[in-house]
């Protein structure tokens, strides 16, 4: 469903690695010239056999956000979690855990392209176990457009709160 979402020639690539293994046959409906150039970088990237690697573009990331630095336990538990769930082809990529005092008060998944959604209701799902009133935020409508943005930014937010320490 998320790779229905993809706007461009690379994105398109990686969509059809994910679905059928070969990235170079996503190529064959581009401009003569860009086909060599998006075709080698396949050949050159699908070495690994990674949809994301034959792309080059870079796999889903999530960025933890905790309000209390008690819960860091908590985020290690999330990415234990995470580790084998695959968006797109690709594990998840944890970006650095974040402390940051004000949040809302209670735990989030956000994401903000709306072909992120079926992603953030997998996350969900995975961290059932560790966050089991975790809350779906789209921010679609606000950042959608935004170029920064890539596709694949997911954002955890940890509530306030009492948290068991040992998970």
């Amino acid at each position: 469903m998320m790779c229905v979402q993809a706007r461009s020639a690379v994105r398109a690539a990686r969509c059809t690695a994910s679905k059928n293994g070969r990235a170079s046959d996503a190529v064959s409906y581009l401009a003569p010239s860009r086909q060599r150039m998006l075709s080698d970088s396949i050949t050159t990237a699908t070495r690994g056999s990674d949809a994301f690697a034959a792309s080059s573009l870079e796999p889903p990331k999530l960025w933890i956000h905790i309000q209390d630095v008690t819960h860091k336990s908590l985020a290690v538990a999330v990415i234990r979690s995470l580790a084998t769930l695959m968006l797109d082809g690709a594990v998840i990529s944890p970006q650095s855990v974040q402390v940051v005092p004000d949040g809302p008060l209670v735990d989030e998944i956000r994401y903000f392209k709306a072909g992120d959604r079926s992603g953030a209701l997998a996350i969900i799902r995975a961290l059932k176990g560790v966050l089991p009133r975790l809350w779906l935020r789209d921010l679609s409508a606000e950042y959608g457009h935004a170029a920064w943005v890539e596709h694949g930014h997911y954002e955890l937010w940890v509530g306030p709160g009492d948290r068991v320490r040992d998970h």
